[in-house]
Parts: structure tokens; sequence; C-alpha cells
């Protein structure tokens, strides 16, 4: 068995793994010897009745069957979340309120609205009540398998129905995985955000029958970020105007 392990090349290798208690390897090769045991790899240390083998994990924050996918699926969210929220200043309050209050009441809300109205900040706001790790900020329906209802207490699902465009294969992937979520909302398992464009929601309704998820919108105007609009006027108007000379030149 030993030489099939060191053919020649372009042969065919047997590959050998033999396994054995320490003592019984040890009383062994103390009375006999062979090259097929040189190579000793110890997987668990010597134990007793009076030292026996720790199995728990020591380290208690560690998944060892954590997902790479979902843990940089909730590394990014909190990134994602973080970078909107600090825009939250641009929103008006009422709309802000009104989030919160139907959120509070309803655990799941759709916000809609035109374009650049805000939509994703009032989500990524939405999440400053949940610790980094307690919520996903998703775009597909596939993502819904990295959902993890032992940690996952909120669900962004962002521009279901597309961003720039309508987006009809997409919104009727997220049509089937809606029943899933209002499901878990219903049974207090999970809460949802849902954001869209408001034209794209109209859409999604004509081509698909309506959905309880989208029983309580918020809507967003253009008017509702006029504090951004007012800020960049008022950054424009004191601008210092330039002075041209002769040249064309300014200074």
């Amino acid at each position: 068995m030993y030489q099939a392990t060191k053919t020649s090349p372009g042969r065919q290798r047997l590959y050998i793994v033999i396994v054995s208690d320490v003592d019984v390897l040890h009383k062994f090769t103390s009375k006999f010897q062979h090259k097929i045991l040189a190579e000793v790899v110890t997987v668990c240390p010597t134990t007793s009745e009076e030292d026996p083998l720790d199995l728990t994990y020591q380290n208690t924050n560690t998944d060892f069957n954590i997902n790479p996918c979902y843990h940089n699926l909730l590394e990014m969210s909190a990134i994602f979340a973080e970078n909107y929220k600090k825009d939250e200043s641009t929103l008006s309050e009422s709309v802000v309120e009104t989030a919160k209050a139907k959120f509070k009441q309803h655990k799941a809300i759709i916000i809609k609205g035109p374009r650049k109205c805000g939509k994703t900040t009032l989500a990524a706001l939405l999440t400053s009540i949940y610790q980094p790790g307690e919520f996903l900020i998703i775009y597909k329906a596939d993502d819904t398998k990295y959902i993890s209802l032992d940690k996952v207490c909120l669900v962004v699902v962002e521009d279901f129905a597309g961003k720039y465009r309508y987006d009809n294969v997409g919104a009727s992937d997220w049509m089937r995985a809606f029943d899933m979520l209002h499901s878990l909302v219903k049974a207090g398992k999970l809460n949802v955000v849902l954001t869209c464009k408001d034209t794209f929601l109209a859409e999604c309704k004509k081509d698909f029958e309506d959905h309880p998820i989208f029983d309580n919108p918020v809507q967003m105007e253009e008017s509702d970020i006029r504090i951004k609009q007012e800020e960049d006027e008022n950054v424009t108007g004191n601008l210092m105007p330039f002075n041209y000379n002769e040249r064309g030149w300014f200074c």
C-alpha cells in the first residue's frame, strides 16, 4: 500500500488515511516501525478523566456556519444605510413622522414617490433603531434566502420594480417573494420596508394583482427634500462672483 502512494509520474496514486487512538498508535510504533506511519496529524490532544476535552467553542461571537455571502450582505447593508443616513436632515419632518408612525403600527410599509425624492434616505433612517447585523438591504428576490430569522429583524427591499426603468421580470419575482415576507410580518417574525418609484408601482399593480404588503404606503414628493434644495441654493448664492480680465480669464 505504501508503494502505491509513491507511484511514478503519470500513474494514478493511492491516498491513505489511517485513524487511530493516540495511545494505541504510540504502543504500536514502540514495537513496530513503518514509513506509512511517519506523518502523524493530531486532531485532538490526549485527554483523561481529570483533563477531559472541552468541545465547546470559547468564542461565542463567532458563527462557524455563517455563509460568506450572508456575511458580506450584512456588512454592505450597514455601510449603505450609514451612508444614506447622513442625508436624513434633508427630509421633511412630516414625512419622517408619518413613516415612523405607519412602520410602528403595521411593521410593513412601502415608500413610494418620484426619483430623487429621498425614498432610500427615509428607508435608511428607519434602520436606525436596529444594530448592524439586524437588518438586510436587498434588491433581488433571490436574496431572501439570506434572511436569518434568528438574527435579522428588518428587511429593506430597495427599488423592487426597477431603479431607472420598470423591470417587469424583477417585479414578477418579487410578487412571489412578497407572499412569504407578508406571512412573516403577520407572524411577528420580520419587519419590512419597500421602496419603489410611484409610476413603477402603478405599472406593477397593472401587470399583477395588488398585494397586501402594499397596504400601508408612505407617499413622498419632490418637496420633501426642499431643505437640501434650499441649502444648495444658499451655497450657490454665497459664492463670490468671478471677475474676468480682458483675456477672458477669471481672477
